[in-house]
């Protein structure tokens, strides 16, 4: 970090000085976000309330023309815990596209 009322964007590795007149630190690291999300899916319900589901979160980043792809695989149960309706769910993530040290894979639960 360094000696004097500044620090570094981890983003950018650019001094950012706290003293600069007008703005507030989050006004200097913020970084502009251009992004687009889509996230198509389906899903398919048992009569026993057991869903199956399919879906894809494709977002591109348009600042630095990069596509991350995860595909989703669900199963949920519905069930009763008294008069309550209670949902589990457990699922498995594939990461098909992502920047560079991004994960492969990911649980959900």
């Amino acid at each position: 970090m360094g000696r004097g009322p500044y620090w570094l964007d981890p983003q950018t590795n650019r001094r950012l000085d706290s003293r600069n007149p007008g703005k507030s630190n989050l006004e200097l690291c913020r970084r502009s976000v251009n992004a687009t999300f889509l996230q198509p899916f389906i899903s398919y319900t048992t009569k026993t309330k057991t869903t199956f589901g399919v879906n894809t979160e494709p977002t591109y980043n348009w600042n630095d023309s990069q596509w991350t792809v995860p595909l989703n695989l669900t199963v949920s149960q519905l069930l009763r815990i008294g008069k309550l309706p209670v949902s589990f769910l457990i699922g498995g993530r594939y990461y098909a596209e992502g920047p560079s040290g991004a994960p492969q894979w990911d649980f959900a639960s």
